[in-house]
């Protein structure tokens, strides 16, 4: 009888060690399954960023301007009203092609050469202010060469976004 119990025993004694080890693995497992999420969830800036529509950049030089278009049901019978509302909208859509602005980022690129052209075109209001924030975000070696067409008002933080991205 005494050596049942102690053959139980010594198997219960092995059993714990490939236990303790199990749990411990699965524990580290569930908080990296955890907290995954939040490590890739730090942004660039700290404030939304709205999606613009007509931002395309583009690598060979060609550039093209998205438009929006609303889906209608088919069911929908379309009155006088509409078609009379769609004309101040293509107006607006006239202006905003306006605004945009044409940027063309060299192969061979500086931080200062952007940061002139992007002033002289009147994107940011003070010189260095481009290069002073892509430096501390460290995305120097970050920036796609490539033609950018850019809205007047496009703020800098997005404006590193796209020419990094």
């Amino acid at each position: 009888m005494k050596s049942i119990f102690s053959k139980i025993l010594d198997f219960l004694y092995a059993l714990k060690d490939y236990v303790i080890i199990l749990l411990i693995i699965l524990i580290v497992v569930g908080v990296i399954a955890w907290r995954l999420d939040s490590m890739f969830t730090h942004r660039l800036s700290n404030e939304d960023i709205p999606l613009v529509s007509g931002v395309v950049k583009s690598s060979e030089g060609n550039t093209s301007n998205e438009e929006s278009t609303a889906i209608t049901d088919n069911n929908e019978v379309s009155s006088p009203d509409n078609t009379s509302e769609s004309i101040p909208e293509s107006k607006e859509n006239k202006d905003n092609e306006k605004a945009l602005i044409s940027i063309t980022v060299p192969e061979n690129h500086e931080l200062s050469d952007i940061d002139a052209l992007l002033l002289q075109n009147g994107l940011i209001t003070e010189a260095g202010k481009f290069t002073e924030k892509i430096n501390n975000l460290g995305l120097s070696d970050k920036i796609k060469p490539g033609v950018y067409e850019i809205p007047k008002d496009y703020p800098l933080d997005d404006i590193v976004i796209l020419v990094t991205e």
